[in-house]
């Protein structure tokens, strides 16, 4: 297969806002001045040979399910302390929701829905909660604007206006993002729709559907996390990968097409993705599906990135691996799991944007300013 550039731009083009979202969190998260900081020898790795198995089997996040009230779909969230154990022996303290050791659950909207959500701050600090991504009003976003207290309850409501993707929330508290979402504050969100054409894609949560949240991680001597940004303000790389909070991860699916939904949830590290003993083909970027499924031999993924891909393990288990970390996660295979369909040749119709339909023209001036990122 002959690797493609970013398939997926144009819709994202289109789609406007999950683009820009994606440069703001890179910008909060890792300060990327450009530089030294993204060369792959910046950083020790720890990495696991593809050749060998995965130890640890990987956690699902649970799927959150809504109350339905009126015709609103509610969810509720607290974010607050916890612990996880990352492999090592040692509890980790970490940050959660809704009491998981680490990160948060998947949330499952669907477009067309109206949707509030209610997340209660249990921390001893402030936080907000910012749905990264998404197509909502800007007093909903959950940017540093929306500065939840502890103790406090912040309430989003919104309609659900976009079609199927894959989205993240977050806190995106000023000064304190990067940190908390290090610590596992994080979540999945999967947006549904009624889009007759990837009817037939895999779908089963946590069988052929499987949320993959990588996030590299560097542990102290007992076992706690060692948070580091540097003077720089620049995001760190970090030693030690974690799949959905899990070391040298593997999971079970059927003998067929396996969806993957991938998202970079670390401060600065890119990802250079490939599949061994299996094939990839590319479904789905920030923005939703693609067209069609693209074959692709490599895939990059930048920090706060997210993209679909399907991994056809028809032949037998497969691997996904890294550039850098190796096997990033082992999957076995089980035939009596039902497989579902390879996906079909087109998936979404995507309508480009005329130069006619263009009436404004912005300026976006971008760079550091008294001692800051500015715009403008």
């Amino acid at each position: 297969a002959t690797p493609v550039a970013d398939p997926g731009a144009r819709q994202r083009a289109v789609l406007g806002l999950p683009s820009v979202l994606a440069v703001t969190l890179a910008l909060v998260l890792a300060g990327c001045t450009g530089g030294g900081r993204f060369d792959r020898d910046d950083a020790q790795i720890n990495a696991a040979p593809a050749s060998e198995p995965g130890v640890n089997e990987l956690m699902i996040p649970e799927l959150l399910e809504p109350t339905l009230t009126d015709g609103v779909a509610q969810f509720d969230l607290s974010i607050g302390a916890s612990s996880h154990s990352f492999g090592s022996g040692a509890a980790t303290d970490t940050i959660s929701y809704n009491g998981q050791s680490v990160l948060g659950p998947t949330l499952r909207w669907a477009s067309g829905d109206d949707v509030e959500v209610r997340v209660t701050n249990t921390l001893e600090e402030a936080t907000t909660a910012h749905w990264h991504g998404a197509d909502v009003p800007a007093e909903a976003d959950g940017g540093p604007h929306s500065r939840i207290d502890p103790g406090q309850t912040w309430v989003a409501e919104f309609p659900v206006i976009q079609p199927a993707a894959t989205l993240w929330y977050h806190p995106h508290l000023m000064g304190t993002s990067a940190e908390q979402v290090f610590a596992g504050a994080a979540g999945m969100i999967i947006v549904d729709d009624d889009n007759p054409l990837a009817a037939d894609l895999p779908g089963t949560y946590g069988v052929d559907d499987i949320p993959v949240i990588l996030q590299d991680r560097e542990f102290a001597a007992d076992g706690q996390l060692a948070f580091e940004i540097d003077d720089g303000g620049d995001g760190d790389l970090n030693p030690d990968l974690t799949v959905n909070g899990t070391v040298d991860a593997y999971t079970t699916v059927p003998a067929g097409p396996v969806r993957l939904r991938l998202l970079n949830g670390s401060q600065a590290r890119v990802y250079e993705l490939s599949v061994s003993n299996g094939s990839m083909v590319k479904i789905a970027s920030d923005g939703g599906y693609l067209a069609g499924p693209v074959p692709l031999d490599t895939l990059t993924l930048g920090p706060g990135d997210r993209a679909e891909i399907i991994v056809d393990t028809t032949d037998g288990p497969a691997t996904l691996i890294d550039a850098d970390f190796g096997r990033v996660l082992e999957l076995r295979t089980d035939p009596d799991l039902p497989a579902a369909q390879p996906p079909p040749p087109q998936l979404a119709t995507i309508d480009p944007i005329t130069v006619d339909e263009i009436d404004h023209d912005r300026v976006f001036l971008m760079g550091r300013v008294d001692g800051g990122w500015g715009i403008n």
